[in-house]
């Protein structure tokens, strides 16, 4: 069941003063159109069955989520992540990847997902877009999709990447997953620029995972709050400026 409180190391609500949000299916909501022209372009690059790519696909991708839970340390770049969804096709030797052209997988597919870029409700780009005090910026894991690639959609659909003026951090560039408190602790330092002053207890953290996002967000010393889904982000982040 969805539950909406903001959980805290603190006994009392602080007033806050920064929000971090995690991207996917807290920000962003996927595209399916999207997903099906990858898979239609996997299964005719590849020479396999499109049940068999799709099927693939899902495994790799829940495996690597759940393995960079566990190892927090461990970020793959997105050609690690192919490379991974290739040997499990059945391209195992180095040769036989190469064969596979990866480069050209990775380019056609980029090309796809910017031409098919995820969505954002309008009421969350509403919210986001208003001169609050309460400043916001993103924390994520990445993994087939480059943090670089997810930084323009935003940037696309909300006119800037957040509104601290500091960098976002996804795992592939920072090579620390979530819920490792690294990119928490790195978002707290960019805050911290000498001009302004954001204790850890003043930023929350939203995200729709309770490990990623939660645990890793209250380990690092920050309030979480958890989600089910982009427009439930838009309501909680009103509840908090307001």
């Amino acid at each position: 069941m969805y539950n909406s409180k903001i959980y805290s190391i603190y006994l009392d609500t602080l007033m806050i003063k920064h929000i971090t949000l995690d991207a996917w299916n807290t920000l962003l909501v996927p595209n399916a159109t999207f997903a099906k022209l990858r898979t239609e372009f996997l299964s005719d690059h590849l020479r396999l069955p499109l049940e068999k790519v799709k099927g693939t696909y899902t495994e790799v991708k829940n495996y690597i989520d759940n393995y960079t839970e566990e190892k927090s340390d461990f970020a793959p770049e997105n050609r690690t992540c192919y490379v991974i969804l290739l040997n499990n096709l059945g391209f195992r030797a180095s040769s036989e990847i190469e064969s596979c052209n990866i480069g050209h997988i990775i380019e056609v597919i980029q090309k796809l997902f910017i031409a098919n870029p995820p969505s954002i409700p309008d009421e969350l780009i509403y919210t986001l877009q208003q001169p609050y005090e309460v400043t916001w910026s993103v924390i994520s894991n990445t993994n087939f999709v480059t943090g670089t690639i997810i930084n323009e959609v935003i940037k696309s659909h909300i006119g800037y990447q957040n509104t601290a003026n500091i960098r976002n951090f996804y795992s592939d560039i920072e090579k620390h997953s979530k819920p490792s408190p690294y990119m928490f602790e790195q978002t707290i330092l960019a805050l911290n620029d000498g001009v302004r002053t954001v204790e850890r207890g003043q930023v929350v953290h939203i995200g729709d995972n309770m490990n990623c996002d939660v645990k890793g967000a209250v380990l690092a010393g920050f309030n979480a709050s958890l989600v089910i889904s982009p427009t439930q982000t838009a309501e909680k982040i009103q509840s908090i400026v307001y």
